[in-house]
C-alpha cells in the first residue's frame, strides 16, 4: 500500500466527516459544552481577582462583609457550573465514543467485504488490514483532540491572552514563549511516530499471531498436547523484544527532543513570574490581580501540558495509525456488480485460464480449457497441489484468472473485470466455519431468504437430530463458549454439507467436505449428493477416487494441468495417471482390511 504524505490538519479535515456521520448529536453537543466550559474555565481568573480585591477591600473597612461574601458565592458558582460541565461532557464523550467506533468499524468492515478474495493471500493486505483496525480508534483521538484544541484550549490561550495583555503586553509574549517550544517538539514527534508505525505493523501482527498460538481457542488442544507452549512463549519473547527495542529507541529521541523543549518552556515561566512581581511592586496591578494570575498561571501551565504533552503528544505518536485507516478507507477496490442469476444452460466454458497466487514464482492453473455441460456432474482429482481447490474458486468466482476467461451465460470471469456476486451458485469447502449459532441459523445462514424446511436437509446428509444429540432440536446453541454444545468433526461436516445443500443453486461445488468422514461414508453421502443434485450442475472434487465414479465425467489435474478427463471405465482403459492413482488408493485399502483381519 503506499503511505500518503498528508500532515496532521489535511487528515483531521478529511477524517472529520467521518467521525461526524458516527454521531452527529452528540459531535455538536460535546462541542458545545466544551466551548461552554472553555468559558467557565477561564471566568474563575476575574472572579479570584474580585474576590481578593473585595476581601482586601472589606478588611481595610472600604466594602461590606456581605459584598466580601457575595465574591466567594461567585467563586464558588463558577467552580460548581465547572464540575456540572465537565461531567456533562465526559459522559457524552463517552457515549460518543462507542457509538463513532460502531461506525467505523462498519465502514472498515464494509472496506474488507469489497476486496477480492485473493487480496487475503497477501499477507501486506491482510498487515494494512490490521493497521486500519488500530488506525480507527486514533482517528476519532485525532478528531477530538483537535476539535478541543479548538473550542476549549485556543479560546483558553486568547482569554488569557487578552486578559494578561490588559496588564503587561510583555506577559502575552512569555506565554507564547511557554507554549510554542512544547508546540514544536509534539510536531516534530510526529514524524518520528510515523516511521515506527510503518517499520512496527508487521511485527505487531506476528506477535498477535504467536499470542493466539499460545492463548487462542483453536490452537488450544493441538498446543497444549504438543507441548509447544516454551516455543511459542519463546517466539512470543523474542518479538516482543525487537517490538520493545524499536520503540524504545523511538522514545529515546522524543524524551531528549521534550527536555530540550522543557527547559525553555521553564525560562517562559520564570519570566512571566518576574514581571507579574514586578509590575505588582510598582503598583502597575492590585495584589487580587497578582493573586488571580498567580493561581490561573497553574491552570495555564496544565492547558499548555495538556496540549503539547498530552494532546499532541498522543496525536503524533498514534498519527502514523490514523494515515494507515485512510489508506486503507482510500484503497481502489475491484468493482463489484449487484446478485446475478447465472443461466448455466450452455454450460461453464474454461477457456486458456491461467492462475497465480501472490508473491509466488509458479502457476497454480496453468493454460486450463474445459467446458463443463449444464446439469453434468464432474469429479475433479489429483494429488495434493495439482490445482483442483484453485480451480473451485476461479467457478466460484472468489478469485479471478490473469489470463483467459470462465463464461458462465452472459457473465464472465476474467482478469480486471467487475467482481459479480452470483445468486444461483453454492459450495461446500474442506475448511468448513463452524458458527456459534444455532443449528437451524447454522443452515438458513446460506441463503436467509430461503424458506425451506432446514430438518429436511439435515435427513439428507443422516445428521442425526435426536434429543439426545440436538437437546433443543433446532434451536439447539453450536458452541460451548456460549453455553450451547458441540459436535464431532464428522457431524459438522454433515452439517456444512446440509448448508451448502440448502443454498438455492444451478451449480454447487464440494471441495473435499468429506475429509473427516470414512471412505464409505463418503461414498454413502456422495451418493445421496448425487440423488439431490440430479438436476443440477455438480463439481466434485475428492482425493478419494472411488467415490469419483459417481460422476459423469472425471478430470485428472497434475501441476495445475488437465493431464486426463473421461468416464472412471475409459480412464482406467488408458492406464495412465488416474489408473495409477486408483489401483494404489486400492492397494492401500486392501492392507487396510488385511491388517484388521490380522
Amino acid at each position: 500500500m503506499k503511505i500518503r504524505k498528508d500532515n496532521i490538519f489535511t487528515i483531521f479535515i478529511k477524517v472529520l466527516p467521518d467521525i461526524f456521520r458516527g454521531a452527529p448529536v452528540h459531535f455538536v453537543y460535546m462541542n458545545v459544552v466544551a466551548l461552554v466550559y472553555s468559558v467557565l474555565w477561564f471566568a474563575i481568573v476575574p472572579a479570584n481577582n474580585y474576590m481578593f480585591d473585595t476581601l482586601i477591600k472589606a478588611i481595610d473597612k472600604q466594602v461590606s462583609v456581605n459584598d466580601a461574601i457575595v465574591s466567594i458565592l461567585i467563586v464558588f458558582v463558577v467552580l460548581t457550573t465547572q464540575h456540572i460541565f465537565n461531567g456533562l461532557n465526559a459522559y457524552n464523550n463517552m457515549y460518543q465514543y462507542f457509538k463513532v467506533r460502531g461506525f467505523l468499524h462498519r465502514r472498515i468492515h464494509k472496506k474488507i467485504d469489497q476486496l477480492t478474495a485473493i487480496d487475503f493471500e497477501n499477507p501486506n493486505v491482510l498487515t494494512d488490514i490490521n493497521k486500519s483496525m488500530n488506525g480507527c480508534e486514533n482517528a476519532m483521538l485525532l478528531v477530538n483532540i483537535i476539535m478541543n484544541m479548538l473550542v476549549f484550549y485556543i479560546p483558553q490561550l486568547l482569554f488569557y491572552s487578552i486578559y494578561f495583555y490588559s496588564l503587561n503586553p510583555y506577559l502575552v509574549l512569555l506565554v507564547f514563549l511557554i507554549f510554542i517550544p512544547q508546540a514544536i517538539s509534539s510536531i516534530l514527534q510526529s514524524k518520528y511516530h510515523v516511521n515506527l508505525e510503518q517499520e512496527i505493523a508487521p511485527i505487531r501482527r506476528e506477535l498477535d499471531n504467536y499470542d493466539n498460538c499460545i492463548v487462542g481457542h483453536s490452537f488450544l488442544k493441538e498446543t497444549r498436547l504438543l507441548r509447544v507452549y516454551g516455543y511459542f512463549m519463546k517466539l512470543y519473547k523474542n518479538t516482543q523484544f525487537i517490538l520493545n527495542h524499536k520503540s524504545y529507541k523511538v522514545e529515546k529521541k522524543v524524551a531528549l527532543l521534550r527536555l530540550y523543549m522543557a527547559l525553555m518552556t521553564m525560562a517562559g515561566y520564570i519570566g512571566v513570574l518576574y514581571i507579574l512581581l514586578y509590575t505588582m511592586l510598582n503598583g502597575s496591578i492590585s495584589i487580587g490581580s497578582f493573586g488571580a494570575v498567580f493561581i490561573s498561571l497553574t491552570s495555564l501551565l496544565s492547558i499548555i501540558k495538556e496540549i503539547t504533552f498530552g494532546s499532541f503528544s498522543t496525536l503524533s505518536k498514534n498519527f502514523g495509525t490514523v494515515l494507515n485507516y485512510m489508506n486503507h478507507m482510500n484503497t481502489k477496490v475491484t468493482e463489484k456488480i449487484s446478485e446475478q442469476e447465472i443461466d448455466f444452460s450452455k454450460g461453464i466454458d474454461i477457456r486458456n485460464v491461467s492462475f497465480q497466487y501472490p508473491n509466488t514464482n509458479t502457476l497454480a492453473i496453468d493454460n486450463i480449457n474445459l467446458h463443463i455441460r449444464n446439469k453434468e456432474t464432474i469429479a475433479i482429482v489429483g494429488e495434493n497441489g495439482a490445482g483442483k481447490s484453485t480451480l473451485a474458486r476461479l467457478l466460484l468466482g472468489l478469485y479471478q484468472p490473469q489470463r483467459g476467461t470462465i463464461i458462465m451465460g452472459s457473465v464472465q470471469n476474467k482478469a480486471d473485470y467487475p467482481y459479480i456476486s452470483k445468486k444461483n451458485i453454492s459450495a461446500v469447502f474442506q475448511k468448513y466455519q463452524r458458527y456459534a449459532l444455532t443449528v437451524e441459523e447454522n443452515i438458513r445462514i446460506s441463503d436467509i431468504k430461503n424458506n425451506y424446511e432446514v430438518l429436511r436437509q439435515l435427513q439428507n446428509v443422516e445428521l442425526d437430530t435426536s434429543s439426545k444429540k440436538l437437546p433443543e432440536g433446532l434451536q439447539t446453541l453450536l458452541s460451548r463458549e456460549f453455553g450451547g454444545i458441540d459436535l464431532s468433526g464428522g457431524q459438522w461436516q454433515r452439517l456444512a454439507i446440509a448448508r451448502g445443500l440448502y443454498r438455492i443453486h444451478d451449480l454447487i461445488i464440494l471441495d473435499e467436505p468429506t475429509a473427516a468422514i470414512d471412505p464409505l461414508e463418503e461414498t454413502k453421502i456422495f451418493k445421496m449428493f448425487n440423488d439431490v443434485s440430479k438436476d443440477k450442475t455438480a463439481v466434485i472434487i475428492t482425493h478419494r477416487l472411488g467415490s469419483a465414479k459417481i460422476a459423469d465425467r472425471i478430470i485428472v489435474m497434475e501441476g495445475g494441468r488437465i493431464v486426463e478427463e473421461g468416464t472412471h471405465d475409459t480412464l482406467m482403459e488408458q492406464k495412465g495417471k488416474y489408473a495409477y492413482m486408483f489401483n494404489e488408493q486400492v492397494k492401500w485399502y486392501e492392507h487396510e482390511v488385511q491388517y484388521e483381519k490380522n
